[in-house]
This record gives C-alpha cells, structure tokens and sequence, in this order.
C-alpha cells in the first residue's frame, strides 16, 4: 500500500497535536510548579516545552515540504480528517495560551513581591548601605602605608 502526501501531511498533523498535548501538558505543570515556587521543577519544564518547541517547528518544516511537493488528494475523507485535526490543534492551542497567559500572571506577582521586599530591606537599610555606616573609616590624612 503506498501513502500519499495526504497521508503524510495527516500523519504530520497528528504528531503536531501530540506535540501540542504534550506542549500543554507540561504548561499546566509549570503553572502548579510556579505557584509551589518549584524552581528546579520550573526550570526543567520551561526546558521541556523549548524542546517541543523545536519538535513542532520541525513538523512545520516538514509540512512545508511535502505541500511543496506537489497537490494533495482533496477527497471528502481526507478533508474532514484534516479539518477535524485542525480544529483540536486551534483547541490545543488555546487552553496552551490561556494557561500560559495564568504562568506570566503568577510570575508578574512573584515579581512584584520580590520588588516590595527589596525596597522594604533598602529602606529600614538592611542591605548593603545598613553594613557600610558600621563599619570604622581610617581617617583620609593619615599614612597608612607606613
């Protein structure tokens, strides 16, 4: 049985949404990993999703190919099939940004706390400037290399 470049380009869409899955799956994790402040497990999964970044810009290389090749079969079938794929990569798509848009929510708060303390450590001068005025000066007219 031979395949044709309808087949192949449904067998890409599939990988896609399964790379898609995936995709999200490891953004809903990120999303509990930053609100437990899990940083190894933040930095591994932003980690995994570049990686299937670079797994569906592949298959997007490869779709690109195989429409270059030549036209498609445009049957019923293989358009329904397509249509049918399409449509659960748009909902893939949209649950990864809504969960995506709920990880920078919650990184701008993580954000902002971090801002407040700082200022709060530099105004009581806690920081830095609070160990520098306790420190003994040798006076500036002195030799003190004598």
């Amino acid at each position: 049985m031979t395949h044709s470049r309808s087949d192949e380009i449904t067998r890409i869409m599939e990988r896609k949404s399964d790379a898609f899955g995936e995709f999200l799956s490891a953004t809903l994790f990120l999303k509990k990993a930053l609100e437990a402040e899990e940083m190894a497990a933040v930095t591994r999964l932003i980690e995994r999703r570049a990686e299937l970044i670079g797994v569906v810009d592949g298959l997007d290389r490869e779709m690109v190919r195989c429409r270059k090749a030549g036209p498609t079969d445009q049957t019923r079938e293989i358009v329904r099939e397509t249509a049918a794929i399409s449509a659960d990569l748009s909902e893939k798509l949209r649950q990864i940004l809504s969960a995506n848009q709920d990880c920078h929510a919650i990184g701008a708060d993580r954000l902002s706390v971090l801002r407040k303390e700082l200022l709060i450590v530099h105004e009581k001068e806690e920081g830095l400037h609070g160990y520098i005025r306790h420190v003994e000066q040798i006076s500036k007219f002195l030799n003190v290399r004598t």
